[in-house]
């Protein structure tokens, strides 16, 4: 198993039509020993990663995330990815264990109904933009491909697929994002439906050994198409610090703040992205009462 993550890029010979394609049975990997999910999460929570991947491959600078805030028993299901190829991902229950359907996972129930929220910030930004948009399956890479098309107005198809083994291990991951540009015809849109439809599972070619190529072929069959030398490197990777550690104690109430206090012992914090555990000191909890008192004024 290679231990590189690479996104690939293509264009078809006519321009209507650009392609990335990502084999991220490493990164979804990681993304599991580090959450400790379980196979639903680890498939919810992996295909989020790899979209926003996919969808950060075309950025200069800043990040994207994604955001599934639906009412199955996953709860939140979240990933971003840096311009700089730095990953994470988040389930707030990554614990959760659900029944297959029909042998496959059922992501649907997983994320259940609610909103997907895509974000995306540049350092010349002092917020994010949120596009917003209802979730539609709760299968990740349609909705991803519905929040395209309604917020961007980009034609898209999108395909995800995380397969975990008998011991809960991530054996095949990876995704296709095929957007159509300005320009194109119906009949490269009948084309590629028609592709869609026969076209077999990602992670079962990944397990076959196949390469980036290998995965985009057969959504791109009769339309010709050539790689481009735009590659973009993924790595799971945190971002958190001791200081935004103590800037999120902030957001809790003082009264919260005050009952953690009493207790007269140091409290521990542990990052949802990582996992890693700060020793947060009582004087340190009363630097950070203190500021949630403040910000509780205005």
């Amino acid at each position: 198993m290679s231990t590189q993550t690479t996104i690939k890029k293509y264009l078809s010979d006519d321009g209507f039509l650009r392609a990335s394609v990502v084999i991220g049975t490493t990164l979804v990997e990681t993304m599991r020993t580090t959450l400790q999910s379980y196979p639903i999460a680890t498939v919810a929570g992996g295909r989020t990663l790899l979209a926003s991947g996919l969808m950060a491959s075309h950025l200069k600078d800043g990040n994207v995330g994604i955001q599934f805030k639906g009412n199955g028993p996953l709860g939140t299901v979240y990933a971003e990815t840096q311009a700089s190829g730095a990953a994470r991902a988040y389930v707030a229950n990554p614990g959760v264990d659900l029944p297959t359907v029909n042998g496959q996972w059922d992501i649907s129930t997983g994320i259940g109904r609610g909103i997907l929220e895509v974000l995306r910030s540049t350092p010349f930004q002092t917020s994010n933009q949120v596009g917003k948009v209802e979730i539609q399956t709760g299968q990740v890479g349609e909705d991803v491909a519905f929040y395209l098309q309604q917020s961007q107005q980009i034609p898209a198809m999108i395909n995800l697929s995380v397969e975990v083994g008998t011991y809960s291990e991530v054996i095949g991951a990876g995704g296709v994002l095929i957007e159509l540009m300005p320009g194109h015809g119906s009949a490269l849109i009948d084309q590629l439906e028609r592709n869609v439809r026969t076209s077999p599972a990602i992670s079962h070619l990944i397990q076959a050994g196949a390469e980036e190529s290998d995965l985009l072929a057969p959504y791109l069959r009769g339309i010709p198409f050539k790689p481009l030398d735009m590659e973009f490197s993924l790595r799971y990777e945190c971002r958190c610090t001791r200081d935004k550690v103590m800037d999120s104690l902030t957001f809790l109430s003082p009264e919260t703040l005050d009952e953690m206090i009493k207790e007269k012992k140091n409290a521990e914090v542990r990052c949802e992205f990582c996992g890693k555990v700060y020793e947060v000191e009582i004087d340190e909890l009363q630097e950070a009462k203190s500021r949630s008192y403040k910000k509780s004024l205005n």
